[in-house]
């Protein structure tokens, strides 16, 4: 069954539109942007958990933006919900694999393949995803895929770890990856190839040991929240929202 994708236009999940809108309110965001930018950025804006459709700031982001001060850090968070919540950055995700250098002269065909859509409509999504990867102004996201030209071409993207991921981005990560997918334990080194099916690795490129680190030698460890884990694998409650999870997680931030 084909994948449908719309909405985007040309436009990228741009990082500077994000911070007006977090920082400054969608009114301020639309009062400079065209109407086809306008279309895109909101729907960019609807995938990534930020606004509903009644056009109102979601929870989510009233959290982040009220206890995460650092963009980069709210940013994360943000990634999680564009798995999920966009099939163009599940693409991103599922097409280009952490640690592999990907040719992009292929990536048309496999938009094609995955919506069915015209020529041209793949072309635009292409266009999309290159402009949200080229807009990456924190350093952690910029070093997060190692892009390579050929002129104004994308000729390969390498994938990388994304830094600076906290106790609390991978928390809200698995309670997420619950809600979707129905999963309650995880291996550490686990990437899965179904397509659709996340992890810590797949997501956010760091390894076992480096996701061991964080998750149990971190100040912010929330016993709540985690119910076991082992050198290998992690538990975690049923019956807890990521929007749940993720105000334990502030209220915990809160109180350091």
């Amino acid at each position: 069954m084909a994948v449908r994708i719309r909405g985007y236009n040309t436009f990228g999940f741009r990082e500077v539109w994000i911070e007006e809108y977090l920082y400054k309110g969608l009114d301020y965001l639309l009062s400079h942007l065209g109407s086809c930018q306008s279309t895109a950025i909101t729907k960019w804006l609807y995938d990534a958990g930020l606004l509903d459709y009644q056009r109102k700031r979601t929870k989510c982001i009233d959290i982040l933006v009220r206890y995460y001060r650092d963009f980069a850090e709210i940013y994360t968070f943000i990634i999680v919900n564009l798995y999920y919540g966009s099939k163009l950055f599940e693409f991103y995700c599922e097409m280009f694999v952490v640690g592999r250098t990907t040719i992009c002269s292929s990536l048309t065909d496999s938009l094609i393949t995955l919506t069915g859509c015209s020529f041209r409509t793949a072309l635009n999504l292409r266009s999309s995803l290159y402009n949200s990867l080229k807009s990456y102004r924190s350093i952690s996201l910029q070093n997060a895929q190692m892009i390579e030209f050929s002129g104004n071409r994308i000729q390969s993207i390498t994938r990388k770890a994304i830094e600076g991921i906290q106790f609390d981005h991978i928390v809200y990560l698995l309670y997420e990856i619950q809600a979707q997918e129905g999963r309650s334990v995880f291996q550490l080194d686990e990437y899965p190839l179904e397509y659709g099916s996340c992890s810590i690795r797949k997501l956010f490129g760091i390894d076992s040991h480096c996701i061991f680190d964080i998750l149990f030698r971190s100040e912010s460890f929330h016993k709540d929240l985690i119910k076991g884990y082992d050198t290998s694998s992690v538990e975690i409650y049923g019956g807890v929202s990521s929007l749940e999870a993720l105000g334990l997680l502030a209220r915990n931030k809160e109180g350091l």
